[in-house]
């Protein structure tokens, strides 16, 4: 057992001392096109961003996938329903893995010109950007828009979005269909209301929908609907927000099946403040608290759960000169801020978006958007506590296996306590330079970093972890910590 132990150790240290952590900034604008970048996905061997393009010299529009690799050069550009039409590719949720291994799904909207129908597009991908299959969900007396895109557990897919008329506003839409992108069933919901759907999401017995309505009596509101899995029908709907304008939710489903929704609420002066709220299953608010932090709305970006149990969103603020730029906040389980970033060296002079966030291999974020201003692609790769580099079109390094001097007279401190523990673990680094804590189970897979300041302690919780043998590190020094069940 003991030799098994040293083996694993052994192997386990390689692949850290092997790990090297980028943080870039960067747009992408070639010299005869418009490039927009919404969704992003981190891959085997670096990250996929998708969008859509238009030619300068063609005048022809398309979608596209980009791989790059971890530092964010291009690998790859591939370019899919290339033509005289217009392209609708604008939620971070359109970008998914597909049931197949080493497949993706990329959803949007086609229209051609002169015509006012829009229909859904799906394209299925192999890994190398080969396409497997395209689908197109006719409907000719509408227009039809995807924010979000999930696979279900019966093989096939569901989506949401907003569906209207030729001459109205857009309704809060759901599609569901099969492996092949045919159609199963779709349903607009208070076709009466003006509304947009953002997140979807399966549970054992439902879908979980989230976004937004207008409604005579109260305005807009953000609302959570529970919807029938076989056939659209609603089992109930959640609404939040006050009487004035708030904004639409974005939501995420946690371990225990409780529902974080993010959303914004606006005041009698046309404020707006962002608001996180914790639901249970059946849409009951358990906590919501408030900020008094001035916000337009939150992007419509996926929520991401986090390894402590809180989320990460992305809401849009407004600056001096009435420009747009986002902020990223990250949520502990409770609702409470841990932080807030925005990306440095931004043109405070132009429009810039962030529409998704994915967690990476080395503990960190990507995200992607685009500067509306120039019609550039943006992506962002920052590190587990939301810092980039300091200026747009920089790169920069940092490695997991660096050699700075803790001393050995402090290894004893090193040791996260206690051990064994049943989830709640304080790490400590007594150096005086900032480290990196990592912790790696039993197969070497990253389960959780954070970033320690000089000479400092801090609590985490590791509660949602399976128990068993796990690796931490702390610069150059590692050890063993044993995970046990949590005391009820």
């Amino acid at each position: 057992m003991k030799h098994l132990l040293l083996i694993l150790c052994i192997i386990i240290s390689n692949k850290i001392n092997a790990q090297e952590s980028y943080l870039f900034n960067k747009t992408y604008k070639p010299d005869t096109i418009n490039l927009l970048s919404p969704a992003c996905l981190p891959v085997y061997g670096g990250y996929l961003f998708t969008g859509s393009f238009t030619s300068y010299i063609t005048e022809k529009r398309g979608f596209y996938v980009r791989k790059t690799d971890f530092q964010g050069e291009t690998l790859w550009f591939k370019s899919y329903e290339y033509g005289n039409h217009g392209i609708f590719a604008i939620g971070g949720g359109i970008l998914i893995e597909g049931h197949i291994q080493t497949t993706y799904l990329l959803a949007g909207s086609l229209y051609y010109e002169g015509s006012e129908n829009k229909d859904i597009v799906l394209i299925h991908f192999l890994q190398d950007g080969t396409p497997l299959w395209t689908n197109y969900i006719e409907q000719p007396d509408s227009v039809e828009g995807v924010y979000h895109i999930s696979p279900t557990t019966d093989g096939g897919y569901i989506m949401c979005g907003l569906k209207r008329g030729f001459t109205s506003n857009g309704r809060f839409y759901v599609l569901k269909v099969d492996e092949l992108g045919n159609m199963e069933w779709d349903k607009v919901y208070y076709p009466d209301a003006h509304g947009a759907a953002f997140n979807v999401r399966e549970r054992e017995n439902d879908y979980l929908v989230s976004g937004g309505f207008f409604f005579q009596e109260t305005n807009y509101d953000a609302v959570v609907l529970s919807i029938n899995k076989a056939d659209g029908s609603e089992n109930w709907m959640q609404q939040f927000g006050n009487d004035e304008a708030d904004t639409a939710c974005t939501i995420k489903i946690d371990a225990n099946n409780n529902i974080f929704a993010l959303y914004a609420i606006r005041d009698v002066y046309s404020n707006k403040y962002p608001v996180i709220a914790k639901l249970d299953m059946n849409g009951n608010t358990i906590l919501s608290k408030t900020y008094n932090n001035e916000v337009v709305a939150p992007e419509e970006a996926p929520l991401l759960l986090k390894p402590d149990g809180g989320v990460i969103g992305l809401f849009g603020i407004e600056n001096e000169f009435g420009k747009y730029y986002p902020s990223i906040w990250s949520f502990d389980a409770q609702g409470d801020t841990l932080w807030t970033r925005t990306v440095p060296d931004l043109n405070p002079n132009q429009n810039w978006y962030l529409k998704d966030i994915a967690a990476t291999p080395d503990g960190g974020y990507i995200l992607s958007g685009f500067n509306y201003s120039t019609q550039s692609s943006w992506i962002v790769k920052t590190d587990s506590l939301g810092y980039t580099c300091n200026y747009l079109g920089c790169e920069e390094t940092i490695s997991s296996s660096t050699t700075t001097t803790l001393a050995p007279t402090n290894f004893s401190t090193l040791h996260p306590k206690p051990n064994p523990s049943t989830g709640q673990l304080n790490i400590h680094n007594p150096s005086t330079k900032t480290h990196l804590w990592q912790l790696y189970n039993a197969q070497g897979q990253a389960c959780w970093q954070q970033t320690l300041a000089p000479q400092s302690s801090q609590t985490i919780n590791l509660h949602h972890l399976p128990k068993g043998i796990y690796f931490w590190r702390l610069g150059k020094y590692s050890g063993k910590l044993l995970l046990n069940s949590p005391i009820n």
